[in-house]
C-alpha cells in the first residue's frame, strides 16, 4: 500500500524530503493536528473512542484507543 502511494505521488524513493502523506496544503503532517482532525473521528465512529466534557474546563475531550 506504501508503494502504491508513492507511485500515485510520483515520489523519487531516492529523495529524502519526498513525503507520501502530507497536509492538505502539501507540507508536513503535524501530529496535534492529524490526531485531532482524522484519528479522534476515526476513531469515535469506529467505537473505540469518545468524546467526553472535561469537568474541570468544560472542553470536550478524546477518551479512549490511542497510538
Amino acid at each position: 500500500m506504501l508503494r502504491d502511494q508513492i507511485d500515485a505521488k510520483g515520489l523519487d524513493t531516492s529523495d529524502p524530503e519526498a513525503l507520501p502523506f502530507t497536509s492538505p496544503a502539501g507540507g508536513f503532517l503535524r501530529y496535534s493536528n492529524w490526531v485531532r482532525r482524522s484519528w479522534y473521528p476515526a476513531a469515535v465512529a469506529a467505537g473505540v473512542g469518545r468524546m467526553v466534557k472535561d469537568v474541570i474546563d468544560g472542553r470536550e475531550r478524546y477518551e479512549g484507543l490511542g497510538l
